[in-house]
């Protein structure tokens, strides 16, 4: 059924026309502004207070995954005109290990627990692959990106930067267990030591 849907869709539209390219600009230039938003907030997580941390963090989540998502829009626009579905299918792996690495990123900077480079991959990785998604709908940017096999690349490469922030998360929730509780331990022994 899908596979029907999208050749009816890609016969209706053999070329980019330009209603097509300007909705398709439109997203793109969306996404870049809320990019943009969202890098400087994701550097925010690196200054400040816990108060403006905690802000910047749930900031942060909303404008990535608003960015993740136009992303994914324009990367459906573009398979739609111009063919291969691996475009979309590269893309949507790149956005699910991005957003799951996001969280972890967000989590950890906001609790102090890894370095300050963790930011580079989150900021990174959407601007990587909208450029590359572009690629495939504007013939003047396919000369500079060739989508299909250098999105699988970049895909690639987003899964291997998401994997490196793994290890900060993982002992930045040890760290939060064994500090859980050593609390639950104090207060457990406080009772008993006013009974005394």
């Amino acid at each position: 059924m899908a596979r029907t849907l999208l050749c009816f869709l890609r016969r209706r539209a053999v070329a980019p026309v330009f209603p097509v390219l300007y909705l398709a600009s439109s997203i793109l230039v969306l996404a870049a502004l809320l990019w943009f938003a969202f890098a400087i907030t994701l550097v925010g997580l690196l200054t400040g207070d816990p108060l403006a941390r905690s802000l910047a963090k749930g900031f942060t989540i909303y404008l990535g995954l608003g960015t993740w998502s136009l992303i994914l829009a324009l990367a459906l626009i573009a398979t739609i005109v111009t063919g291969p579905t691996s475009l979309a299918a590269s893309a949507a792996l790149a956005a699910l290990c991005s957003v799951f690495a996001l969280f972890c990123t967000t989590e950890v900077l906001n609790n102090r627990l890894g370095p300050s480079w963790l930011v580079l991959p989150a900021i990174i990785s959407p601007a990587a692959v909208g450029l590359l998604v572009s690629g495939a709908l504007f013939p003047r940017l396919a000369y500079i990106f060739s989508a299909p096999r250098h999105l699988w690349i970049c895909a690639g490469a987003v899964v291997v930067l998401s994997a490196l922030i793994m290890p900060y998360w993982i002992a930045g929730r040890r760290a939060n267990a064994e500090a859980t509780a050593r609390l639950d331990l104090l207060k457990a022994q406080t009772p008993a030591a006013a009974h005394r």
